[in-house]
């Protein structure tokens, strides 16, 4: 068992958990009759948002651990995703709310 195992089973653990989420969200718009544009327009929300997340991530990658600031830059790091993960929320509701609307109309 190499070094970085753990590492990896947990991100492919995380990747399959976020491809379950899509696919369920997916499911569940498709039941209250949303088409399959209508749940593109939401899963790109998604989708760009792990993006964001991901940069955030891999900001950190270059961080050196010796380096005073370190625990400031961590924070500031998790406190940005977090932020982002509120703003994906909002905007996913959002979205689902103006879909909605029009298909009201």
């Amino acid at each position: 068992m190499g070094l970085f195992d753990h590492e990896e089973s947990k991100t492919e653990e995380i990747n399959k958990q976020r491809a379950q989420l899509k696919k369920t969200m997916s499911k569940n718009l498709k039941d209250k009759g949303f088409t399959t544009e209508e749940v593109k327009e939401v899963l790109e929300i998604l989708e760009d948002a792990e993006r964001d997340i991901q940069m955030k991530k891999d900001s950190l990658e270059g961080s050196n651990i010796n380096n005073d600031h370190t625990l400031e830059i961590m924070d500031k790091v998790f406190y940005d995703i977090r932020q982002l993960e509120l703003k994906m929320a909002a905007d996913v509701r959002a979205k689902i709310a103006e879909i909605v609307q029009r298909k009201a109309k």
